[in-house]
């Protein structure tokens, strides 16, 4: 894989052992990684090439004595909105995180860290990065003449299973009750949310979205909530919860099958009785949002697994739209082409418009795209990237993979083959179908070995 091809790093930190620790941590990951000790080093970095991610520290003394990374992140979001911050603190607080949160973060870890949820974090912001559609725009989605001039925005919409979600967006933004969108990772459960949003008499008031993933657990109350003056140290000010700022309008919580058992009973009483306590208030408040709810797992299942609350699955999933994979909605493949080639092209500032070649064409839609559309995104993006011609061709969509993993005969080496199956899954992007295919070995083999030689890819393997 070429340099440019690789999720970029940056990490911002005057701290040596915490930037070095993380240089050296992912340049081992196939990531490309640099490293600034303060903004006027980052600004460099920044200019010289593009840079997906910033791993950021809130604690920046060198920067200006009247500003912080806070201030940093400010910028960062002004100059290159298409840059995904993770915000880092040994000093967390709630006002920092909703602060950081407010000013585009996309998550905010605290110290001490895990490398495993660092690289976590990384994984999640890579779904954001490298110009994905941010799940904000609308105006960066794809829809026919037809369902535009009905919807008044752009959404892709050509096979039936898409108009049915639409549909079904439009018709619950007519009433008041809890939504649940379901589907995988990548699909536009955001973009269906804000849909509903904007189609109910709620569209001039905020739509407020929360991912339950990015804010730590331990603060998730206050975050949600807000605090009064007082309820705890460095509480210096009354602060306002993301349900407060919501007021009337919308709040999208994603990942909700990852929210923690005990703040799953304080959200089934937020749902039920409109009612909830800042920290460090006897005072109730009320609020008049309404509640919107995402995730890709199976809530069932967690209820019987009894990782997530039953009655509060009843309660949010009064109406449900599920979003199918693109797999499942080919029609829809040519359509974001048809949008998305040329809005790469523009960006990357090439005049004429590339166009697939019908092999090319026939691989995208025999792929199973486990991403989803932001997998399509990503390998139009490397393909446009790398084009010699004007032409698309397959295998600047699909590389062939070189495969590594030979059948010998002689002493088995179990060190070599947890070697090659690392290799094999690197050259693969993590993809576990093609994965098997080139080990010649079976879902229940490749599993077993994985477990077997602890390596360990849960956050970044694609199926």
């Amino acid at each position: 894989m070429k340099s440019n091809d690789l999720t970029h790093i940056l990490v911002l930190d005057d701290e040596t052992s915490i930037r070095d620790g993380l240089i050296h941590y992912f340049s081992e990951r196939n990531y490309r990684i640099s490293g600034a000790s303060n903004w006027e080093e980052a600004q460099l970095v920044l200019t010289k090439s593009i840079v997906h991610i910033i791993i950021l520290d809130v604690v920046l003394p060198g920067f200006d004595r009247k500003k912080d990374g806070l201030d940093v992140l400010s910028l960062i979001k002004q100059k290159y909105p298409d840059t995904e911050v993770i915000m880092i603190s040994g000093h967390a607080t709630v006002e920092k995180v909703i602060t950081a949160w407010n000013q585009g973060a996309l998550m905010f870890l605290e110290k001490p860290y895990s490398l495993e949820e660092m690289e976590k974090a990384v994984k999640r912001a890579e779904y954001y990065s490298r110009g994905f559609s941010r799940l904000h725009q609308l105006e960066a989605q794809v829809i026919s003449q037809k369902m535009e001039q009905s919807l008044g925005t752009k959404v892709i919409a050509k096979s039936p299973q898409m108009k049915k979600c639409l549909s079904l967006a439009k018709k619950y933004a007519q009433n008041n009750h809890s939504v649940l969108i379901t589907g995988e990772s990548g699909t536009g459960k955001e973009i269906i949310a804000k849909l509903i949003h904007y189609f109910s008499n709620r569209s001039e008031e905020e739509f407020v979205a929360v991912n339950v993933n990015a804010i730590p657990h331990e603060l998730f109350e206050s975050t949600l909530f807000g605090y009064v003056k007082g309820a705890f140290t460095g509480a210096n000010t009354n602060t306002t919860g993301l349900v407060e700022k919501a007021g009337k309008g919308t709040i999208f919580l994603d990942e909700i099958g990852d929210l923690p058992m005990e703040q799953q009973v304080k959200l089934l009483r937020l749902i039920e009785t409109r009612e909830y306590y800042k920290v460090g208030s006897s005072r109730p408040s009320r609020t008049e949002a309404r509640f919107i709810f995402a995730t890709m797992q199976n809530l069932n299942q967690k209820v019987e697994q009894q990782s997530f609350r039953n009655d509060l699955f009843y309660r949010i999933s009064d109406l449900e739209i599920n979003i199918p994979p693109l797999r499942e909605r080919k029609e829809d493949i040519s359509a974001l082409c048809e949008y998305i080639i040329p809005q790469l092209a523009k960006e990357e500032g090439i005049a004429k418009i590339p166009v697939l070649t019908k092999d090319a064409y026939k691989a995208i839609l025999t792929y199973s795209f486990p991403g989803n559309i932001r997998e399509l995104k990503k390998i139009l993006r490397k393909a446009i990237l790398n084009l010699e011609s004007n032409e698309i061709l397959k295998e600047d969509l699909f590389p062939p993979v070189e495969q590594n993993v030979t059948k010998t005969k002689g002493t088995f080496c179990p060190d070599c083959e947890a070697y090659f199956i690392k290799k094999v899954l690197t050259n693969t992007d993590f993809n576990a179908s093609l994965t098997m295919k080139l080990l010649g070995i079976s879902r229940s083999s490749f599993y077993d070995k994985l477990k077997r030689y602890n390596i360990n890819v849960k956050h970044n393997i694609e199926e």
